[in-house]
C-alpha cells in the first residue's frame, strides 16, 4: 500500500474501501474486501475517489481519472468551443494514446494539425505535436501498417524545421526496417544526407 487509504459510504457499489498501490489504484468492497474495479497509474500518490472520477495526488503532479465515455464526451465538448485552438484537439490525441485507440489518436492529430497550418505559426506546437506522433507510432499503437503509416505522414506533414524533418525521416526509416521495407528504409535516410539543409540539421 502506497499513499492514503479512503473509506467510501456511499460507493456506487456500496460501502467501499480506495487504496492506492504503486501503479494502481484499487476500489474493495468494505464488506468482504473483494475487489470492486482496478484503476492503472502512473506513480503512487493519495486517491480520492468521488463518484467515479479519480483525483491522485502525487509528488510533483495532481492526476485525474474518470470513465473513458465520460472523459471523450468532455474532451469534445472542450474542443467544440474553441476548434481552432491545437491545444485542444491534442487531449483528444493523448486520451487516444492513454486508452490504446489509433482512431482517437488520428482524429486529435488531424484537428491539431488543421489548427496549427490555418492558425499563426507555432514552432514548438509543432514540436510537441510531432514529438507525440512519433512516440504513438514507435508504440504498439503504430504496429499495424495502417496505422503506422498514418501517423508517420502526420508527421511528416507536422515537421517545419530542419530537425522536425530529420526527426520525421528518420522515424519513417525505423518503421520501414522494423516492417521489412528495408529498400524505402534505406530512401527515407538516404533523403537526409542528399538534402543539405538536413544533413547539419
Amino acid at each position: 500500500i502506497r499513499g492514503r487509504v479512503q473509506i467510501l459510504e456511499s460507493a456506487a457499489e456500496g460501502p467501499a474501501v480506495v487504496v492506492a498501490g504503486l501503479d494502481e489504484v484499487l476500489v474493495l468492497s468494505a464488506k468482504d474486501g473483494t475487489p470492486l474495479r482496478r484503476i492503472e497509474t502512473a506513480q503512487p500518490g493519495n486517491p480520492l475517489l468521488v463518484d467515479d472520477q479519480l483525483f491522485l495526488a502525487g509528488n510533483e503532479r495532481l492526476e485525474s481519472f474518470m470513465p473513458l465515455g465520460r472523459a471523450e464526451a468532455s474532451i469534445r465538448g472542450w474542443l467544440e468551443k474553441d476548434p481552432a485552438d491545437p491545444e485542444r484537439a491534442m487531449a483528444l490525441l493523448d486520451l487516444g494514446v492513454q486508452s490504446r485507440n489509433p482512431a482517437l489518436v488520428l482524429e486529435g492529430a488531424e484537428r491539431a494539425l488543421a489548427a496549427l497550418e490555418s492558425g499563426a505559426p507555432r514552432v514548438e506546437l509543432r514540436g510537441e505535436l510531432l514529438s507525440r506522433l512519433l512516440a504513438a507510432q514507435a508504440s504498439p499503437l503504430g504496429a499495424a501498417d495502417a496505422a503506422g503509416e498514418s501517423l508517420l505522414a502526420l508527421a511528416s506533414r507536422t515537421a517545419s524545421t530542419a530537425p522536425q524533418q530529420v526527426a520525421a525521416r528518420l522515424a519513417l526509416g525505423d518503421w520501414m526496417e522494423r516492417h521489412g521495407r528495408a529498400i524505402q528504409a534505406v530512401q527515407a535516410w538516404q533523403s537526409i544526407l542528399s538534402d543539405p539543409s538536413l544533413r547539419t540539421a
